[in-house]
């Protein structure tokens, strides 16, 4: 099961990105459940939203505690909300700012996405200047980074659940999907022989690596944020199969920095 937990203010439209995201995911062929956290917010005030995904009915009935991803519609709300309570190590933080990734402040652990929600919302007449409504933005740049829905779904998925400037909201959702901004705290570029023989490696092992690329006698490689600093962290955080091992064997070295976009 996925777990997205959507943090924004009253009137951001948080709502209509959780039901967006979660009608792209239901016509991708999965279940989905979708609900928001209200109490007496007035505009501009705090609020929550949440969206399960899974391959099979979802039974859950209560709040997201341990999101998988989360979703944040207005970075002014990080310095008085806890956005990033519960998430899971290596799971996404998509915000909305005009910052790059590696200038937010965001735990280690955490892999952390920024688009410029606001300047496209504006650009397309999506609310006004003192409040523009940046859900259909947002959603397009999780469809990016995350790789879980396509960008067709959720344009499909606005069709359906947006029910004014349909035009505008899909054109903001496409420049968001372009626009996204992906970092990573730790990436690690590993070069290996030519000889090594990829097909050694099983689905496990590229899930444990977390390949993002790879060329010729290099590779380069995520682990989830979880800050590689040497070849002994490795093999004792990724204790997979023989595959994996072997690869890792024949390391050279890496470095740190923000994934290219």
């Amino acid at each position: 099961m996925i777990e997205i937990r959507i943090h924004g203010r009253g009137g951001q439209g948080a709502v209509v990105a959780s039901k967006v995201l979660a009608s792209a995911f239901f016509k991708a062929g999965k279940f989905v459940q979708v609900f928001p956290e209200f109490g007496v917010e007035r505009r501009g005030a705090p609020v929550a939203a949440y969206a399960r995904v899974d391959d099979n009915l979802i039974n859950l009935r209560c709040r997201i505690y341990e999101p998988d991803h989360i979703i944040v519609l207005d970075h002014t709300l990080m310095p008085v909300v806890d956005v990033t309570e519960g998430l899971k190590a290596g799971g996404w933080a998509l915000i909305n700012s005009k910052l790059p990734p590696h200038e937010i402040d965001a735990p280690e652990q955490f892999n952390v996405a920024s688009v410029d929600a606001t300047k496209i919302a504006l650009k397309y007449g999506l609310g006004t200047k003192a409040s523009p409504i940046v859900n259909t933005s947002i959603v397009g740049a999780f469809a990016r980074i995350t790789g879980l829905v396509s960008i067709e779904s959720v344009v499909e998925a606005i069709r359906e659940e947006v029910p004014t400037n349909l035009a505008s909201n899909e054109k903001a959702a496409r420049e968001a999907f372009d626009a996204v901004r992906i970092g990573r705290k730790t990436v690690a570029v590993y070069f290996c022989p030519s000889s090594f023989d990829l097909g050694k490696l099983s689905q496990v092992d590229f899930a444990y690596l977390g390949f993002l690329s790879f060329a010729p006698g290099a590779f380069i490689i995520d682990f989830h944020g979880l800050g590689v600093h040497s070849l002994a962290t490795c093999l004792s955080q990724f204790s997979s199969t023989g595959g994996t091992k072997e690869f890792l064997a024949h390391f050279t070295g890496f470095i740190d920095g923000n994934i290219p976009k």
